[in-house]
């Protein structure tokens, strides 16, 4: 709960500082419905671009004022695979502990994000996404066998990305962006031999970079990669009581996903 209070607080502080921003520069132009530049204000009439606007391309964004947005996602995710040595202190303790490793096959991932467009290019949201990816193979000090079992990683971002709007082709802008968060993680999972969990929450950061188009005043189409990256996930041996520990996972997400955005 407090890496959740934290986003949020962050993602407070990222939009109160992009306002602040954009009230000590001179953000006076206006964004036409069709993401194309303006020459100067006179091309814009009471905030809506006329079709001089429209026809009139330079280095300057047409901005709108502070608008909201709705999107939806989703798409491929993959998995890095988990490689340690066993943690678990056995009585009596074991001279070599053996040498882990499971990997993931490639999983769905969708998402939903409410956020703010601002009138320097910047926008600011909160995420929510859920990745799934079913478990593949367990190997034990490099014998192979099969595990069986899904992990389900629910993400709670705060992100801030910049649309480059000077790179307008098309109506197609490209964009870049970053976020911290928490991820929570949820897999049960079976082996031959033992019975393992992963049910922890932990930091997580991520990456951007994708491009969008116009389809109309206030629809956007977007594809875009992203790679997510969480601090340790504890890993627990659930065939014996109580639980054990045998290793960490810091989970590194790479995905590619295609959605929708809604601006009012």
């Amino acid at each position: 709960m407090s890496y959740r209070l934290a986003c949020l607080a962050i993602f407070c502080l990222l939009t109160s500082a992009i306002q602040t921003s954009h009230a000590q520069h001179d953000w006076r132009l206006f964004k036409s419905p069709f993401a194309n530049h303006c020459d100067s204000l006179t091309d814009c009439d009471g905030g809506i671009c006329n079709s001089a606007c429209d026809n009139a391309c330079d280095s300057r964004g047409c901005q709108p004022d502070n608008s909201c947005y709705l999107s939806l996602f989703g798409g491929l995710t993959t998995l890095n695979d988990y490689n340690g040595i066993s943690e678990e202190t056995p009585n009596p303790p074991l001279t070599d502990p053996p040498q882990l490793r499971g990997s993931f096959s490639d999983g769905i991932g969708f998402g939903v994000a409410i956020g703010r467009e601002f009138h320097n290019c910047f926008r600011a949201e909160l995420e929510y996404s859920l990745r799934s990816n079913a478990a593949d193979g367990w190997w034990v000090n490099g014998a192979g066998t099969d595990w069986t079992g899904t992990l389900n990683t629910s993400a709670f971002m705060s992100n801030v990305y910049y649309d480059f709007q000077n790179c307008n082709f098309h109506n197609i802008v490209p964009y870049v962006g970053t976020g911290i968060g928490v991820v929570i993680a949820n897999g049960d999972f079976s082996t031959p031999a033992i019975d393992l969990s992963i049910k922890d929450e932990a930091f997580a950061y991520q990456f951007i970079a994708g491009a969008s188009k116009k389809m109309s005043s206030s629809v956007d189409l977007f594809a875009e990669y992203r790679f997510l990256e969480s601090s340790d996930l504890e890993i627990k041996k659930t065939s014996t009581l109580p639980a054990a520990k045998i290793g960490d996972y810091a989970s590194k997400s790479n995905n590619v996903f295609f959605g929708l955005r809604w601006s009012h």
